[in-house]
């Protein structure tokens, strides 16, 4: 279905962001790296990224995070000054496939991020919420995703989370703190570039 045949009280605008640079992007042999932090690459991206997405701070009504370190750290930084609603989901987490992709327990994040403890999810999040999942396992979870997004009351979100995720639900994989503005109808049935 188009975006135009539904009303547009039911289209959302969705911004994907994906994480700045971690120890694990910099060099392959920090793959074993559990749950990496940015690098001073990184940082500087995010810094870039926030200047970047000042014209839209003020329309976001609500920013949710992956709880993977990296991603914490370009949410925090990136989209700073906003006066969105905040949210933690396991559901926008990297696919597990090497230990980089591995979370810190919920403690050390709440510990790590006060700023969590106020953030919608961190209470329900549970202490041990990453997983390794099948590629089927993955699909799913991203249609659950996506269904989460749909019922959203906010009609503009951004997500921080993950090249693989986030690469599967695009079509395209994004550079360290890349970001793509996607029209979203409330059914989740038709994802379109917005131009």
């Amino acid at each position: 279905r188009k975006v135009g045949s539904i009303p547009a009280a039911q289209t959302k605008r969705v911004l994907f962001i994906r994480h700045g640079q971690g120890a694990h992007n910099a060099s392959f042999k920090n793959q074993g790296i559990v749950d990496p932090h940015l690098t001073e690459v990184g940082e500087a991206q995010v810094a870039s990224l926030n200047q970047q997405l000042q014209p839209w701070l003020g329309e976001i009504e609500l920013v949710a995070v992956s709880p993977l370190t990296r991603a914490l750290q370009t949410a925090s930084g990136g989209l700073a000054g906003t006066s969105a609603e905040w949210a933690i989901s396991p559901l926008l987490r990297e696919w597990l496939v090497s230990p980089c992709d591995t979370g810190r327990p919920r403690s050390e994040l709440l510990a790590a991020f006060p700023a969590l403890h106020q953030w919608e999810g961190a209470a329900e999040l549970p202490q041990i919420w990453w997983s390794s999942q099948t590629e089927y396992g993955l699909f799913t979870r991203i249609c659950e995703l996506e269904a989460w997004i749909s019922s959203r009351p906010e009609r503009t979100i951004a997500l921080v989370g993950h090249g693989g995720v986030f690469g599967q639900m695009l079509g395209q994989h994004l550079p360290n703190c890349g970001y793509q503005w996607v029209e979203w109808t409330a059914e989740a049935l038709s994802m379109q570039e917005m131009v």
